[in-house]
């Protein structure tokens, strides 16, 4: 007979859905362990492969049950973290700019790629080809949506583009469907979804020079060959991309991701991934534009110096 009782996790997770702001703890055989939870992306992208492998390195050598929850993106992230429905995020830094002074960070954890995904049977060859085309930005409440406007902007195609707001799962279907004729998406390389869609229909990303950048600074961030089927390298747009908490999250909290940043870095790093995209110990404390939350300066100055 099948034993009906909710497991502990079930119970943490009910527990966690109607917890206001602060720490939930649970105990464990080893003893006490705390609760968090952190707001990541769509599933099968890269935000949430990142928090999945996070989730797993924490709890593997902290006291720490890292529950990941999935939502549109850095935007939507950023309330969240405000409304105290989650303690840790992650976010663009270009999204971050906007965020509250509430807001600081745990580390800089890797490089986004700004992708401009189209099909390799179809008319769209460059960006400039984009102009009266159907475009999906991004889901609403995500960063890449934000910088994908100001991309069309700064081409000028902003008026006469139409325009869609498709979560990534979404986009690739439509993609495939004809549907629509190009997407953005802001990930790392390769992204698990856009894999898959190239396995499907043939790709290609379009190049997204510098002399376009919408961001300030630009950063060059080159895809090597090979990614997605592609045979030659592809120039795009690099975003950091930040790991954020509330100025109030409890230090040893902090402490406890700081450690595993440093400590299992390469336990975050998926198999498949391509460019230099994840955490290194020199770009960790790089978390322009918002400061370290103090914990984790402290951290960092006693890991390091």
């Amino acid at each position: 007979m099948t034993d009906a009782r909710p497991s502990r996790r079930d119970l943490l997770r009910a527990a966690v859905g109607i917890a206001g702001m602060g720490l939930l703890t649970s105990c464990a055989p080893g003893g006490t362990t705390q609760v968090a939870r952190i707001a990541t992306g769509e599933r099968g992208g890269s935000y949430h492969q990142f928090g999945e492998l996070l989730r797993r390195a924490v709890q593997s050598s902290q006291p720490l049950d890292l529950l990941v929850v999935a939502t549109q993106g850095s935007a939507e992230n950023l309330r969240l973290l405000d409304d105290g429905r989650v303690e840790f995020a992650l976010t663009l830094a270009e999204t971050a700019r906007h965020a509250s002074a509430d807001i600081v960070a745990v580390g800089r954890v890797y490089q986004n790629y700004l992708q401009c995904v189209v099909r390799a049977d179809g008319p769209v060859t460059r960006l400039s080809d984009l102009g009266a085309r159907r475009v999906s930005i991004g889901p609403p409440g995500s960063g890449v949506a934000e910088i994908a406007r100001r991309l069309l902007g700064a081409l000028d195609l902003d008026d006469e583009t139409v325009v869609s707001e498709l979560t990534l799962d979404a986009a690739t279907a439509a993609l495939e469907a004809e549907a629509i004729d190009a997407f953005f998406w802001s990930g790392g390389i390769p992204t698990p979804l856009i894999s898959a869609l190239a396995t499907r229909v043939p790709i290609r990303l379009l190049d997204i020079p510098q002399s376009v950048d919408p961001l300030s600074p630009a950063t060059a961030a080159p895809i090597p060959l090979g990614v997605y089927g592609s045979e030659r390298t592809v120039t795009t747009i690099g975003v950091p991309n930040l790991l954020v908490a509330r100025r109030e999250t409890p230090s040893d909290v902090v402490a406890m991701l700081v450690d595993t940043l440093i400590d299992r870095n390469r336990a975050l790093i998926p198999p498949e991934s391509a460019g230099t995209q994840y955490l290194t110990p020199w770009n960790l404390i790089d978390t322009a534009p918002l400061a370290l939350h103090p914990a984790a300066a402290e951290r960092y100055r006693a890991r390091y110096d």
